[in-house]
């Protein structure tokens, strides 16, 4: 016994921890023994002792507790018993019983949210190593020690070849010699690049200096070459980075997919909501600091900040806009010098005068994306250069009498319309590829589309592949006539055209009248305002989308299917819009569709808006009383649902039912689904009787359908069952939803999805009255399901942990 009659402690320190965090766990307690400190980890009892025995009497006969703190540990029963047995000896906090280490950003909940906590993620091992010491000051020391110091949690060991969060990234410099980053998306490096010494040293110095998060912006004109610096850039430097990953971030819709992208590749599990897995992916990268992404063609800063992951990573932005000072430091990308200009000129064409180079340089305004088309253009038709250089300088005369301003997008107009008058001729199929491909988003464009539909294709394009015996053969012919001219980008399976090239296109295939951003310090030709193209053109990509693109959006395996066609659908939608584009069930059915894909990725927001244009186009487009139209209501009135917008929700709901009542009469199983969803917004509007009374004759829509045991039956009696609980009507909701979980029971996987949201009303309802031990055993098999349906990031395991609790 002490002098004060306490017992005295056998330890300074017992660290808490959960088996997932284990790996911090021994790092700190072999800091803090290093250090003198006498620590209890758990890892110390070994064979022979008692396990329980031991852990108590580490808990009681220790100084201090240190909590290796994450999600999981807050989590564990077991954990939490040896926390809360050091925070309730010292409430007031007087002597640091209780010391909380986080090991990953989140938000603490209380009681922790007011204890002073340290936090070792996202720095280096010796700034951690200086944050434990500054908390913990006592000494004394003893455990079992391990032979050799365990590894820092924050880097990874040499040769692991797809390394694990948290901190499992390589640190700069680890990787071999040459070698990419084991996580690696990125375009093929330009072997024609030259030049930008400069530029690649200044992206290195901002992006080298010490800070939480370097982001850096890289600006300039349309075709001034910055997404090709980007590339050359992180190839020189790949060997830095554990993991650099590509992201076109022109549309905002897209972007939360690509960064979901990264999850598996990561490790994380993969709930299948993209915005959920997004946020996890960002939240596992501000853990690490050996990353880099690059944000390519963006335009919305605000749209990328949502999507930076801070930590002490580095951040690659290129973009024609120059407003990145909030965000970013800048690097301005100008036209290539003289003397860069000349020189990229010789490597292409190496007999090229060099009065001659300089001069041609000089009429493209030394851009570089300019400067590849006129060398692959003098390659392919070896005409002599200065006829090239004279045949330039006619054209730029042609369009001066046109009164057509050149500063900037004259110049490019002039460099690609030498090649189009020539593919023209001879090659008028490629033309209109090229005329469809201009039409879709600069990211690159999946074959399949074209060649798997040549029946939807117009001529020219469509019967030179119909009548070829090999029309693969044939559209890689004609493709190759687009690359020989530098037109375009051949990927595998997908070809790609510049925003630079595609606005030419659509400039000459337009009604001729070319308009300019309002911006002039950009001087860029509007990739989206280029004066009106070809209706047509549109009709035939609506219509190739619609016969390629799976209809059956409930099914996730359908979604890998829309996902690299997403930003081309978005890029023709909006080009529709502001064209003469006749009304079409075919354009409805892409709005509505592409809408429903964002709406099941979790994107409400983007959703809307196409959801909002498909109804005004659904409104004349199809007859009032068509099975699809009442379709197409339900769709945007769950949409409103979903925004928090029921009464608008209702007019929809209430138009659909009395459509589908005309068609089908008023005992359809059709009639029974759209009473549902009138049921379901009524309930929220709180008319809890009208709710009833639709739920009922619902669901005797649906027993006289399908008998009394079917599955559809159980999901009916499911939703009645929920506003009777609302009304009060506990006993009856309790006999109607148990006997819907029977049904699911026997009709469905005892895993099914169904089944958990049966389980977990059928468990709301003894809570409520009053049975919250037979409810919890419910409540946890229901979060079993979901976690082992979703992943454990899901929303729908959100809901199923936040029913637990109230139980607890």
């Amino acid at each position: 016994m002490t002098d004060d009659g306490s017992r005295p402690h056998d330890w300074d320190f017992f660290v808490s921890y959960t088996r997932v965090d284990r790996e911090w766990a021994e790092w700190v307690a072999w800091q803090l023994t290093e250090a003198g400190y006498r620590v209890l980890i758990q890892s110390d009892i070994v064979a022979g002792m008692h396990w329980a025995e031991r852990m108590a009497a580490g808990i009681a006969r220790s100084v201090r507790t240190v909590s290796i703190v994450s999600q999981d540990y807050l989590a564990s029963e077991t954990c939490a018993e040896e926390w809360q047995a050091a925070w309730r000896g010292d409430l007031q906090g007087k002597d640091r019983r209780l010391l909380p280490v986080r090991v990953v950003e989140f938000i603490l909940p209380p009681p922790f949210d007011g204890i002073i906590y340290t936090d070792l993620f996202g720095i280096g091992e010796e700034e951690a190593s200086s944050r434990l010491a500054a908390m913990t000051k006592s000494a004394a020391s003893g455990r079992n020690q391990p032979d050799a110091p365990p590894s820092f949690p924050g880097k990874v060991t040499e040769g692991t070849e797809k390394p694990p969060f948290p901190g499992a990234l390589r640190s700069r410099g680890d990787s071999e010699s040459g070698s990419l980053p084991a996580i690696w998306r990125a375009p093929p490096q330009l072997a024609t690049f030259s030049g930008r010494e400069d530029l690649i040293a200044e992206i290195r110095g901002q992006l080298a200096q010490e800070r939480t998060l370097a982001v850096t912006a890289l600006h300039g004109l349309g075709g001034v070459g910055k997404s090709q610096l980007a590339v050359e850039y992180i190839y020189r430097h790949a060997t830095e980075y554990a993991l650099v990953w590509w992201v076109d971030a022109e549309q905002t819709a897209v972007l939360a997919e690509q960064i979901a992208a990264l999850a598996p590749r990561l490790n994380l599990p993969v709930s299948g909501v993209t915005i959920d897995d997004a946020d996890a992916v960002r939240d596992a990268l501000r853990r690490d600091r050996s990353w880099l992404l690059i944000f390519d063609n963006a335009e919305d800063p605000m749209a990328v900040r949502r999507w930076l992951p801070g930590g002490a990573g580095h951040v690659l932005i290129t973009s024609r806009t120059p407003t990145w000072a909030a965000l970013a430091t800048s690097v301005y990308v100008d036209v290539l010098s003289p003397e860069e200009a000349v020189q990229f000129l010789h490597s292409r064409i190496s007999e090229l005068d060099h009065r001659l180079a300089y001069e041609i340089a000089t009429e493209l305004g030394r851009l570089p994306l300019a400067l590849e088309q006129a060398a692959a253009y003098l390659e392919q038709t070896r005409i002599p250069p200065e006829v090239y250089l004279r045949r330039f300088r006619a054209r730029r005369g042609q369009m001066l009498t046109k009164g057509v301003d050149l500063a900037y997008g004259g110049t490019v107009d002039t460099a690609w319309s030498l090649a189009l008058d020539r593919l023209r001729d001879v090659a008028p199929a490629a033309v209109f590829l090229l005329e469809l491909a201009s039409l879709c988003s600069p990211a690159p464009i999946p074959l399949g589309l074209f060649a798997d539909h040549t029946d939807q294709l117009p001529s020219p394009l469509g019967p030179v592949l119909s009548d070829s015996p090999d029309p693969a053969a044939e559209l890689d012919e004609i493709i190759g006539a687009l690359l020989q001219y530098s037109l375009v980008r051949r990927t595998d399976g997908s070809i790609q055209v510049h925003r630079l090239v595609q606005a030419v296109v659509r400039y000459r295939h337009s009604d001729g009248r070319y308009q300019k951003r309002a911006d002039s310090s950009s001087q860029c030709i509007d990739n989206d305002r280029l004066g009106h193209a070809d209706s047509h053109h549109l009709t035939v990509l609506v219509k190739l989308f619609v016969n390629h693109l799976p209809a059956d959006l409930q099914n996730p395996n359908s979604w890998p299917h829309w996902r690299p066609f997403l930003p081309h659908i978005l890029a023709v939608l909006g080009t529709a819009d502001g064209q003469a584009v006749a009304p079409s069930p075919s354009l409805v059915w892409l709005y509505d569709h592409a809408a429903l894909y964002l709406q099941y990725l979790g994107q409400f927001r983007d959703a809307w808006p196409l959801f909002e244009r498909a109804l005004a186009i659904g409104e004349v487009s199809y007859e009032p009383d068509e099975p699809d139209f009442a379709s197409l209501l339900g769709h945007v009135a769950r949409a409103l649902q979903d925004l928090g917008r029921p009464k608008d929700a209702r007019i929809l709901f209430e138009r659909a039912l009395t459509i589908t009542e005309d068609i089908y009469g008023p005992t359809h199983i059709e009639v029974a689904s759209d009473l549902s969803n009138l049921g379901a917004v009524l309930q929220d509007l709180g008319h809890l009787n009208k709710a009833a009374h639709v739920f009922e004759r619902a669901l005797e829509i649906c027993q006289a359908t399908y008998g009394s045991n079917h599955s559809e039956v159980a999901r009916y009696m499911d939703n009645l069952a929920g506003v009777l609980h609302d009304l009060g009507r506990l006993q009856d909701a309790h006999s109607m939803i148990q006997r819907a979980c029977c049904i699911a029971e026997s009709t469905l996987d005892s895993n099914h999805p169904a089944v958990a949201t049966n389980l977990s009303n059928l468990a709301r309802t003894l809570q409520d009255l009053g049975r919250p031990n037979e409810a919890r055993p419910l409540f946890e098999r229901a979060l079993a399901i979901a976690e082992d349906t979703y992943g454990r990031k899901h929303n729908v395991v959100a809901t199923r942990l936040r029913n637990l609790a109230g139980v607890l």
